[in-house]
């Protein structure tokens, strides 16, 4: 089929109409310049996930920033290999790697009781691991894998963390979650699918994003006087390893 010069028109204005719109879905938030040239030298961050991607760069940027940085992840190799990345970029960073498998809520107490029982405060909780599509798992506590790494880990983490937050406060707690939480559907009664057809597991990881921002929108609320900030982000679509996620 041919395409008219009045069919080539349409396309090419129907392209101009959704170019700027689609840009800003799959885009996430510009932090201003002047917030990545602030010295932060007296603060202590936790960013989990931060062997690669997303975390990787976060980490990064805060030990630019003269923060203390603990990359917390589930394989200890990996967070070493991340961490002198780091300090060969950055030199004298001061970043530390602690082992914390979301997947796992003994791993989780764990971290939470090893932090607490070195440190009495924490600037910021970047909650950013996460799983993406994967096989229909069912985690050692007996939940979706995607759902309990994404959100119940996450979920527990902040909970154990909250004291040596507020003893920082002003304080953070960002949670990443996605633009793909549009198409979440939480079924109360089948949080981990064992009623429902799991697929590939698309629709179980926008579940998990819904609940990651219901998560900070509770806790924004709840903590709302006491001086710690909650928030979600949508990061917007980045290619992280092997995977494009958003």
């Amino acid at each position: 089929m041919r395409l008219t010069r009045q069919d080539l028109t349409l396309l090419l204005a129907l392209i101009a109409t959704l170019w700027y719109p689609t840009r800003r879905f799959f885009a996430g938030g510009v932090a201003a310049p002047s917030l990545l040239r602030r010295d932060l030298h007296d603060k202590l961050f936790i960013v989990t996930g931060a062997n690669a991607g997303i975390g990787f760069e976060t980490a990064l940027q805060l030990a630019r920033q003269n923060a203390s940085v603990i990359i917390a992840v589930r394989s200890k190799s990996r967070g070493d290999v991340a961490a002198s990345k780091i300090r060969a970029a950055v030199p004298g960073a001061r970043v530390d790697v602690e082992l914390l498998d979301l997947a796992s809520f003994h791993s989780v107490r764990d971290f939470g009781s090893r932090f607490q029982s070195h440190h009495r405060r924490l600037d910021g909780l970047i909650a950013n691991a996460g799983v993406m599509f994967p096989p229909k798992t069912t985690t050692v506590d007996g939940h979706e894998l995607s759902f309990q790494t994404n959100h119940l880990g996450h979920f527990l983490l902040t909970e154990l963390l909250l004291e040596p937050l507020k003893a920082a406060a002003p304080s953070r707690i960002v949670i990443l979650s996605s633009r793909a939480h549009d198409r979440g559907n939480l079924d109360w009664d089948d949080l981990d699918w064992e009623k429902r057809n799991y697929g590939f597991g698309i629709i179980a990881y926008a579940d998990s994003k819904l609940a990651n921002i219901m998560h900070a929108y509770e806790l924004a609320k709840r903590l709302e006087g006491s001086g710690v900030t909650a928030v979600s982000v949508h990061p917007g679509v980045v290619r992280t390893g092997e995977y494009c996620v958003w």
